[in-house]
């Protein structure tokens, strides 16, 4: 039987409402959308997704410095795809 990794289920719900929320024109969803993609980015900070979908959260909210080093995170993480370049 395999063993579940901690976290991964928890990184997947916040992932996905996170998603949910960037979709939001409201900028309270957008806000909630960054908490959840910082906690994504702790459980997980080897993954390039949540670097990727935390950099569009703070582009949006005009953190355009701090999207910067997320965008940048991203791809040093995973330079070859085509979704976080």
């Amino acid at each position: 039987m395999l063993r579940r990794q901690p976290g991964v289920e928890s990184l997947k719900a916040r992932s996905s409402l996170a998603a949910t929320l960037l979709r939001s024109t409201a900028e309270q969803d957008v806000r909630e959308a960054e908490s959840l993609l910082q906690e994504a980015v702790r459980l997980s900070p080897g993954s390039s997704l949540p670097h990727y979908n935390l950099a569009m959260a703070q582009e949006r909210l005009g953190r355009r410095a701090q999207a910067l080093g997320s965008y940048a995170e991203a791809l040093r993480l995973e330079p070859g795809n085509p979704n976080v370049m």
